[in-house]
């Protein structure tokens, strides 16, 4: 387990409830905020610019840490009709491709 430096006190904790997630070749943006009810736009508090190597590690380490809250807690619910992530999430979220028709 790494130990971090500084101490708690010296770190301000934020509140989010949003995250638009951006990538280039070299680098992810993870942009945190907070989402109103009723607000079109979130109110953006805290960027992380981090490689695409950290972004990896910290999806497996939050995989892992949603698995155990899960064990310990109960399923995290995630409704079926994802339309309403896109304002939470600053990101589209796709469907399922779609079956190709014959017109």
């Amino acid at each position: 387990m790494l130990q971090l430096l500084g101490s708690e006190s010296t770190i301000k904790p934020k509140y989010a409830n949003s995250i638009e997630i951006l990538a280039n070749p070299i680098e992810f943006r993870l942009i945190f905020g907070v989402l109103s009810m009723g607000d079109i736009l979130a109110d953006n508090n805290t960027e992380m610019i981090i490689t695409p190597t950290i972004a990896k590690a910290i999806a497996v380490q939050l995989t892992q840490a949603i698995e155990n809250w899960e064990k310990d807690h109960g399923v995290i619910y995630m409704p079926d009709d994802v339309s309403g992530l896109e304002a939470l999430f600053g990101t589209k979220v796709h469907d399922s491709p779609k079956e190709p028709t014959d017109e």
